[in-house]
């Protein structure tokens, strides 16, 4: 999944659909390969690319989450 996420972000750069890729990303990092760091900094990704994305909060949501599990 993450192989293929990461190469439709690559070559689809301006897609309509970006936010949902990049959230998808984080989610498989997050909640299927335990990766923390790298699901905190692709849901960032998806806040800074896509600030007025419907899944902005829900990305944001899961940063908070995800640092109160780290501290």
């Amino acid at each position: 999944a993450v192989k293929t996420l990461d190469e439709f972000l690559e070559k689809n750069p301006d897609s309509i659909i970006r936010d949902r890729a990049l959230f998808s990303l984080a989610v498989t990092y997050d909640e299927f390969l335990r990766d923390k760091t790298r699901a905190m900094d692709v849901y960032q990704k998806v806040l800074t690319e896509h600030p007025g994305s419907l899944l902005a909060g829900k990305a944001r949501e899961r940063i908070l989450a995800l640092r109160k599990e780290n501290s």
